[in-house]
């Protein structure tokens, strides 16, 4: 991934939207879902 936008839009594809409008606060929930997908075995890297 290259940039916050593509991780977005990945996220959207598994039905997750993230903004609160705090910049890094999105960053970190971004973190904790990719994570969560990863290791319910969702996603692979």
């Amino acid at each position: 991934m290259k940039s916050t936008l593509e991780i977005r839009q990945l996220l959207k594809n598994y039905g997750t939207y993230i903004y609160t409008g705090d910049k890094l606060a999105d960053l970190e929930l971004m973190e904790d879902e990719l994570r969560e997908l990863y290791r319910s075995n969702v996603i692979f890297f």
